[in-house]
């Protein structure tokens, strides 16, 4: 059992505790456990929606301390992408107390699923790339195992490329701010004392964030596993 730890077996344990109980990620699409996850795949692209017409309704309830006039709807989404990544810059906040207990039953009993499916979606995303590109993988002879931790290394950090080229485009911010804006989003710390000040920086920050934050959080998992697989061996 021990031998199993590193590397594929570390992975394949990560994947079924995301995916559920006998779940792989490379079950054929036919089966049984291919629907379940095609299913947990989806709810997340339903969830969001689901999230984001509700806070579009009540967005009235919220105060928008940029002043920018961008709209109902990218302030719902903005706010939507805010509240189930929990980067929380502090720049749109609930000013009702419908609002707050509204807020506080996202974060508290709804983020957690979104996190879950959304960790679904990604981990598909990474595999279907990896059985893609297995021939270049082979060519180059590295191990399957090794490209997964090159590819848990590299994504966070394409991440953080990406928000601070859109950042310093589209939100008008200097690259040391841009880069820095990116980080703290991506990590979920948001201080709030550097945020989105452009209607098309906000379109930008509620997707990227959506994407970016649950790369970032399943590559950190995947990494942790294996250093503790590591300890284990040892």
């Amino acid at each position: 059992m021990m031998n199993q730890f590193p590397g594929e077996g570390a992975m394949h344990r990560q994947n079924r505790a995301i995916g559920g109980a006998g779940v792989g990620i490379g079950e054929r699409e036919g089966s049984a456990g291919g629907k379940s996850w095609a299913w947990k795949v989806f709810s997340w692209l339903v969830l969001s929606i689901f999230v984001y017409i509700f806070l579009l309704f009540l967005i009235g309830d919220f105060a928008d301390h940029s002043k920018l006039d961008n709209g109902k709807s990218v302030k719902a989404l903005y706010l939507m992408s805010q509240t189930m990544t929990g980067v929380g810059y502090g720049d749109i906040v609930p000013k009702t107390e419908r609002s707050k207990v509204l807020v506080s039953f996202l974060i508290f009993f709804v983020r957690w699923i979104w996190c879950y499916s959304g960790g679904v979606f990604f981990v598909f995303i990474g595999e279907g790339f990896l059985r893609r590109f297995r021939k270049v993988v082979n060519f180059f002879r590295v191990s399957e195992d090794r490209f997964r931790v090159v590819m848990a290394v590299a994504a966070p950090a394409l991440c953080v490329g990406v928000g601070c080229i859109g950042f310093h485009f589209l939100g008008k911010k200097s690259w040391e701010n841009a880069m820095y804006l990116s980080v703290v989003s991506v990590t979920t710390v948001g201080y709030g004392e550097v945020t989105v000040e452009t209607a098309g920086a906000r379109v930008f920050a509620s997707i990227w964030m959506c994407l970016s934050t649950v790369i970032f959080l399943k590559c950190q998992t995947y990494l942790v596993v294996r250093i503790m697989s590591g300890f284990r061996r040892n």
